[in-house]
């Protein structure tokens, strides 16, 4: 996805920063919930079975999840590059 791309920011998934006091190998929290995820992955499912994400920074420096959207180039007879 290019930086001018609109995000797809994943449904039922939450970040947080680590907590004070935690490690420095603490970077920060995932939270699921369960029932949004589970139909956020059904509808972006890759034909390969996986949802991929991409763990970004913002311009305000804080973190979010993204959906990669990316597709491998292919010929016009859908080979791979």
């Amino acid at each position: 996805m290019s930086d001018n791309q609109e995000s797809t920011l994943p449904k039922g998934f939450f970040l947080k920063p680590a907590r004070e006091g935690s490690p420095d190998w603490v970077k920060g929290q995932i939270g699921i919930k369960v029932e949004d995820a589970i139909v956020y992955l059904k509808e972006n499912v890759n034909d390969r079975g996986y949802v991929n994400l991409d763990l970004k920074e913002s311009k305000g420096g804080k973190l979010y999840l993204d959906l990669n959207t990316y597709v491998k180039p292919t010929t016009d007879d859908g080979i791979p590059f």
